[in-house]
């Protein structure tokens, strides 16, 4: 075939496969370390290339897993119906490796819904790694990734960002955060800090900005800025933000991307530990006493527009809870957000905790945010899909809606479940 095309369309690229020649492809199919993802020998070449397939196992949440498994089946461990839907330490997927990287990070799960909540957090943090490598040397010798793939066909426990019940997990929100058209992100190994545009338009005078905070919410070391001027589709460095060793164990590094006018356009928050097992300490923090509920629901022609309020009712700031989503209210306050009716959360955002001897501030005044839906035919569930005027198509699944807003220049986004 490679001889026919030459010798009858001299000039046209001969491409025979999806993973040969020209384009490199051949996974990791299984879960690997984040910062391998930056490293092109993980991927069997010197270059970062176009790469057509990468993977690895993913968990989705406890509803789906217990879709999967059915009405009679055993919930834990992971026994036969999981390994009938593609958890198979035989494959490609290797879900051994992904199970241990689970239980190193957070510890044994006690149960399901333990167990997924925690996966959450490895393909969250997977995922955004995998788009962040090519990030990161955008249009230098790095062309473009695909992944292996998006949704399965069937329920299963490898491959999928949303699942066969159109419900999205920590793998699709970290695709998203890495994905944004304006993207501020740090690589694993180095800290290098780059500001990436996706955008036709070039980035002038944008505002870098690093900050550290312990896990009660403290800045533990002074704000870095620095000025960026980023070309369309294209990265630029800022500065290195070093895990020295006077920093704790495990502390959360926070990146904000600002336009020219100040504007927040991206957010990205790491949480930097110098084992694996330091990110244990999560699983001993206090649970945010968080309260939501759907105001006001209105429509504008082919548009709707849902008003949602979180209340944190609780003593101290929110703190992570397992999922990559939350809301940042002051204690004993409230914050109102219009948002178009997606699916959704955004990743975790550390805020700073009132200092013991002194009282709590004051609650910030309430503060919208609107974002518009447009109405899509019925989804194979049966439950209505919205499109966000920024945002891709994203079906809702029929055991319940979630309500999100997420924009690149708010300070903050929610999630609300009912």
């Amino acid at each position: 075939m490679r001889e026919a095309v030459q010798s009858q369309a001299p000039g046209i690229l001969y491409q025979n496969n999806s993973a040969g020649n020209i384009v490199t492809g051949g996974g990791p199919y299984g879960w690997v370390e984040p910062e391998r993802y930056f490293d092109t020998s993980t991927y069997g070449s010197k270059h970062f290339g176009f790469h057509t397939e990468i993977g690895m196992p993913v968990v989705s949440t406890a509803a789906s897993t217990r879709a999967m498994v059915g009405e009679d089946g055993p919930e834990s461990p992971i026994g036969g119906a999981w390994c009938h839907h593609d958890w198979s330490e035989r494959g490609n997927q290797a879900p051994h490796t992904y199970r241990a990287a689970i239980e190193t990070r957070l510890g044994t799960a006690r149960d399901l819904d333990d167990f997924t909540r925690k996966a959450q957090f490895v393909n969250y943090e997977n995922f955004r790694a995998m788009f962040e490598a090519w990030n990161a040397h955008l249009w230098d010798n790095a062309s473009g990734v695909m992944l292996w793939m998006s949704h399965p066909a069937w329920h299963s426990t490898v491959w999928q960002t949303y699942d066969y019940d159109f419900d999205v997990n920590g793998a699709y929100f970290g695709c998203r955060s890495a994905c944004e058209p304006l993207h501020i992100q740090a690589d694993p190994v180095q800290w290098q800090v780059i500001a990436v545009n996706h955008m036709r338009r070039a980035l002038k005078n944008a505002r870098v900005s690093a900050e550290t905070y312990d896990l009660s919410g403290h800045r533990i070391a002074s704000t870095r800025h620095a000025r960026a001027d980023v070309d369309p589709a294209a990265s630029a460095e800022a500065y290195t933000s070093p895990f020295t060793d006077d920093m704790p164990e495990l502390h959360l590094l926070r990146l904000t991307l600002r336009d020219d006018r100040g504007r927040v356009r991206s957010r990205n928050t790491y949480w930097r530990s110098r084992t694996p097992g330091a990110l244990r300490t999560l699983n001993q923090l206090q649970q945010a006493g968080l309260s939501a509920s759907l105001t006001q629901v209105s429509r504008h022609g082919e548009w709707h527009e849902a008003t949602a309020t979180v209340r944190n009712r609780g003593p101290w700031w929110p703190r992570w809870s397992g999922c990559p989503c939350s809301t940042r209210t002051a204690p004993g306050s409230c914050r109102r957000s219009t948002t178009t009716i997606i699916c959704g959360c955004c990743p975790a955002r550390p805020a700073r905790s009132p200092c013991p001897g002194r009282p709590p501030p004051s609650p910030p005044a309430a503060r919208s945010w609107r974002w518009r839906a447009t109405t899509l035919p019925p989804s194979r569930c049966g439950a209505e899909q919205y499109r966000g005027d920024t945002e891709p198509a994203t079906p809702l699944r029929r055991r319940g809606l979630s309500c999100v807003g997420q924009d690149p220049t708010c300070i903050s986004c929610g999630r609300l479940s009912s």
